[in-house]
């Protein structure tokens, strides 16, 4: 016989939420938060739009490399 398996629905959010405040709700147990510094890429940020790339690599928008 199979063992009887539960499901938990959680509760669905509201699609309007900005993602400032799904990075701000606590950290759930057993993940870490590792930060990784970041730089603007500075030929999207001349056009007017902020693109963040890990140092060293390249813009996934226009393909400059920054570092």
């Amino acid at each position: 016989m199979l063992p009887r398996v539960s499901i938990n629905i959680l509760p669905q959010e509201d699609h309007a939420t900005s993602q400032a405040s799904q990075f701000s709700q606590t950290p759930v147990p057993g993940i870490t938060q590792m930060p990784i510094a970041g730089v603007k890429c500075p030929t999207c940020f001349a056009n007017g739009i902020e693109v963040w790339v890990i140092r060293g690599k390249i813009c996934g928008n226009c393909g400059t490399e920054c570092g």
